[in-house]
């Protein structure tokens, strides 16, 4: 009888005396937390918060103390002030376990930035792109051996084994070897224990330790593997003489020159951190780009005459004359719009004495949240949402953009934020433009892509996602151009 009261006590408060009862959404979102959680265990919160802002607008109250925003001046409000943090159960970490850029609170993160910043600047990119160049080019070294003779490829592994080798090399000098073996990177066992977490967190965020037993055990054991390598290749450069260019040499900063240092501790979880953030969204990006040109083919055979017309070699593609290619760009702004590469919602609590936000006043600890994916395929803000039309982001030259204008006449830049805004944006971003315009330009350049018979590229887009997009293998033909 006491249970039954409580309950009753708790449905009448959540439905009538909550700050946030005034806000839409379904009736049992607004009272219990149970569908938020199940929902994002089984890897469709997402998909059915876009469905739920599609149905009651521009905010919608997903559980009792939460709302989720499409609103363009949401990010704005909520991303663009240090003082909203990620709620504390989405920044736990184990004992003894250093902060990282993700679980770090607002001055330990502008610490770590002030550090790591340097290592993403403009200087530090141009001199990153050869090493790029040169694994992408060993990565089509090793399609050729595999498609000499005919068949198809899982371009999938080749991405992940190229993307991981590169930000490898970027971070510590060495990369994981992925392409020389032919083996997918063990860091994939990390996105593995992610997923466990996400699904454990949704039965409790208490409960986070049943990760580890979530988790397939091969798979732990590979965890513990890479864990033990990153303290590993951290000691070696903490410990060693040779300061090379990348993103460790300026971590370890001789402290003469600089008012924020990193611990040992420090720059070992950041560093997991950046290969992880670095590699898992890149190659959710490049993956879906294939797989969105291999389903039109028209917007694929545009793009590749576009790239094959701009350079007489290989040896000719640089990121910087791809980034003057407008459908090649077109393409990757309609990726990240379609199929983002940081799909799940960003989650932030409102902080002490509350704050407005998209014309709202809420109250402290109230949790919001931006999603990518309910956002970007709003049709409020983008004609014809849910269809890959490269074209609508072709604005500047005159004629095009008359057309663009003509057939998607709502294209919102104020919503389209695929790599986040404020402190806690995209660290590595122009790093992910040089590899993005690399990758396709010089894939497209060499090869022709086929669909192999018998499959739909379209098929390849029904995923799930938890934290990150659930890929499967991505089956294409290649053919040598001509």
């Amino acid at each position: 009888m006491p249970a039954l009261l409580y309950l009753g006590c708790k449905i009448g408060y959540n439905l009538r005396f909550h700050a946030l009862s005034k806000y839409p959404g379904p009736l049992a979102w607004r009272t219990f937390e149970f569908p938020h959680r199940w929902y994002k265990a089984t890897g469709r919160l997402p998909f059915k918060i876009k469905e739920l802002h599609d149905r009651y607008g521009l905010v919608v109250r997903t559980a009792p103390n939460e709302l989720s925003f499409v609103d363009p001046r949401a990010w704005k409000d909520i991303y663009g002030h240090r003082e909203f943090m990620r709620p504390d159960s989405l920044r736990r970490r184990p004992p003894g376990v250093a902060d990282n850029l993700i679980t770090a609170d607002a001055d330990t993160h502008a610490r770590f930035r002030k550090v790591m910043n340097p290592a993403f600047g403009d200087s530090a990119v141009r001199d990153y792109e050869p090493i790029v160049k040169a694994y992408f080019l060993k990565m089509l070294a090793r399609l050729d051996e595999r498609t000499h003779g005919g068949g198809y490829v899982d371009l999938l592994h080749f991405i992940n084994c190229g993307v991981f080798d590169i930000i490898g090399d970027v971070t510590w000098g060495r990369s994981f070897d992925c392409l020389e073996f032919d083996q997918p990177p063990a860091l994939l066992s990390v996105l593995l224990h992610f997923k466990a977490a996400v699904i454990a967190s949704s039965i409790s965020p208490y409960v986070g330790s049943l990760s580890r037993v979530l988790t397939p055990k091969p798979d732990l054991i590979r965890l513990d593997h890479v864990f033990a390598s990153v303290r590993q290749r951290v000691s070696e450069r903490v410990t060693g003489t040779a300061r090379q260019h990348d993103i460790m040499s300026y971590m370890l900063r001789d402290p003469k020159h600089s008012d924020a240092i990193l611990s040992e501790a420090e720059i070992q979880t950041n560093s997991l951190t950046l290969t992880m953030t670095g590699s898992e969204p890149l190659t959710s990006t490049l993956s879906a780009a294939m797989a969105l040109l291999l389903a039109n083919p028209a917007q694929l055979r545009r793009v590749s005459s576009e790239i094959r017309a701009a350079f007489a070699s290989l040896d000719d593609i640089s990121a910087r004359e791809a980034a003057e290619l407008p459908f090649l760009h077109a393409v990757l702004l309609e990726t990240l719009r379609i199929y983002p590469a940081v799909p799940d919602s960003r989650l932030r609590q409102v902080p002490p004495g509350g704050a407005v936000v998209a014309g709202e006043h809420l109250p402290t600890g109230t949790t919001v949240a931006m999603g990518c994916y309910s956002t970007f395929r709003s049709s409020r803000w983008f004609t014809d949402a849910d269809t890959f039309a490269p074209e609508r982001w072709l604005r500047k030259n005159d004629a095009e953009a008359a057309e663009a204008v003509r057939r998607f006449p709502a294209h919102n830049l104020d919503a389209y934020q695929p790599f986040g805004i404020g402190p806690r944006n995209c660290l590595g971003q122009a790093l992910a433009w040089v590899e993005m315009r690399l990758f396709l330009a010089m894939l497209l350049w060499k090869y022709d892509l086929e669909v192999p018979a018998g499959e739909d590229a379209s098929s390849w887009m029904d995923q799930k996602i938890w934290w990150t997009w659930e890929k499967g293998p991505l089956h294409v033909k290649l053919v040598q151009a001509q």
